[in-house]
């Protein structure tokens, strides 16, 4: 017992001095979903709005310089997010939701598309394109052009 409190003690000093600084490396990257309700409520419901998706970003950029998504149609997600990492200065992981849906993979791909003809911000914020299903493609991901 006088082991583990004299730990619990250790533990309590270190966290309430200055010297000890429980973050003070950064994380490669940080997988980000911008919701907030569940899936069968409307986008003005379980999805965050870009002022808060603005907030998480900044706040993320303390811990880390890239994050990653995981669809570009869900809750708007390619523009507002594009914009509010390039605000926050943190790299974008691009991640298209594969799913056996033709309709909602269409929409992904045709999003993925617009967003490469626009070429003004898929090439310099974001470093590759993550394709998480191995039959959309044998690698895991492409270097964007």
């Amino acid at each position: 017992m006088r082991f583990h409190l004299a730990t619990f003690a250790a533990s309590v000093g270190l966290m309430l001095s200055n010297d000890a600084d429980a973050l003070n490396v950064k994380m490669p990257g940080v997988n980000y979903i911008p919701r907030k309700g569940p899936d069968w409520e409307p986008d003005s419901t379980k999805c965050k709005s870009a002022c808060e998706m603005q907030q998480d970003l900044h706040a993320l950029k303390g811990v880390t310089d890239k994050i990653r998504i995981y669809s570009l149609i869900d809750c708007n997600q390619a523009e507002t997010i594009l914009s509010a990492a390039k605000k926050a200065g943190l790299k974008v992981d691009l991640g298209i939701w594969t799913t056996f849906n033709h309709s909602t993979l269409q929409k992904e791909k045709d999003k993925l598309a617009g967003l490469i003809d626009s070429c003004g911000e898929v090439p310099s914020q974001n470093p590759r394109i993550r394709f998480p299903d191995p039959s959309i493609s044998p690698e895991s991901q492409y270097p964007v052009p």
